[in-house]
C-alpha cells in the first residue's frame, strides 16, 4: 500500500529535498541558503518555511535555522531516495546521458509511488548510490535521528592544497553543482565524473581539473566534489 501522501505543494517537497540536499553539504540551513540553491526570492521560501511548519514538517531555532522534524525528515529522505533511484534508472536502464538526469529525475520523484519504488529497486540491483556518487536513502532512514548518509569522499577543498598536483579519484558531485547545466556538461566532457582519475591543482580563484580534458571549478563550488586520494 502506497505512504499518504504528503500534505505539501510540490514547492513544499522542493524545499524539503533542498533542505536535505544541504544538509549533506553541512552547510548552515537558513533560508537564504534555501533560497539560493532553489533559485527563488527569499520572501518565496518564508512562505514556503511558514507552510511546511504548520504541517510539523520542520522547525526554527531562535538563531533562525531551520530544522526538520522527525515526519519532515522521513518525506525528504524519500523525495531524495526516488530521485536517486530515478537517476539510476534513467542512466542504468534507459540510457539517458548522465548529464541530464539530475533534472529528469526531478520531474520523476514525485510521481513515484511506493510499488514503483520498490520495482526500480529492483531494476537498478539495489544501488547504493546515484550516477552522480550520492548516496541513495534506504528505505527506512532512521528519520527519528534525522541524519543524511555520510559521503565516502573528503571535499576537495580539504584534501587538494597548494599548487603541487594531486592526484585524486572523484567520489561524488553535490546536487547544488548538479543544478547547473552547464557546469555539468563541462564537468561531463572533460572526463570528471565518480570514478573517474582526474589531477587537482588549487590555484588562487579556482581549481584546476584534468581528466580527459582541464576544466576549472571555482573555489566557491570546490567543496561540492568529494574525491579520495590515489
Amino acid at each position: 500500500m502506497d505512504s499518504p501522501e504528503p500534505p505539501v505543494s510540490p514547492a513544499g517537497i522542493n524545499c524539503l529535498r533542498t533542505i536535505y540536499n544541504l544538509m549533506e553539504d553541512s552547510v548552515p540551513l537558513r533560508r537564504i541558503r534555501v533560497a539560493q540553491r532553489l533559485g527563488v526570492a527569499g520572501s518565496t521560501i518564508s512562505e514556503t518555511v511558514a507552510r511546511l511548519q504548520e504541517h510539523g514538517l520542520l522547525t526554527t531555532t531562535p538563531d533562525n535555522l531551520i530544522e526538520l522534524t522527525p515526519a519532515g525528515h522521513r518525506i525528504a529522505a524519500s523525495v531524495v531516495r526516488r530521485h536517486r533511484l530515478a537517476e539510476r534508472m534513467l542512466t542504468d536502464i534507459l540510457g539517458v546521458p548522465v548529464s541530464r538526469v539530475h533534472s529528469e529525475a526531478i520531474r520523476w520523484e514525485q510521481v513515484i509511488n511506493d510499488d514503483t519504488e520498490r520495482a526500480i529497486s529492483n531494476l537498478v540491483d539495489g544501488s547504493v548510490k546515484s550516477p552522480w556518487g550520492n548516496p541513495i536513502p534506504s528505505a527506512d532512514d532512521g528519520a527519528e535521528n534525522r541524519v543524511v548518509p555520510v559521503h565516502t569522499g573528503t571535499p576537495l577543498t580539504e584534501l587538494v592544497a597548494g599548487r603541487a598536483p594531486t592526484d585524486v579519484i572523484v567520489e561524488s558531485i553535490s546536487e547544488e553543482a548538479q543544478n547547473d547545466p552547464d557546469a555539468v556538461r563541462a564537468l561531463v566532457n572533460a572526463g570528471i565524473v565518480p570514478g573517474s582519475r582526474i589531477t587537482a591543482v588549487a590555484r588562487r580563484s579556482h581549481y584546476l581539473l584534468r581528466g580527459t580534458h582541464a576544466y576549472e571549478l571555482p573555489t566557491d563550488s570546490a567543496h561540492l566534489v568529494h574525491v579520495v586520494r590515489m
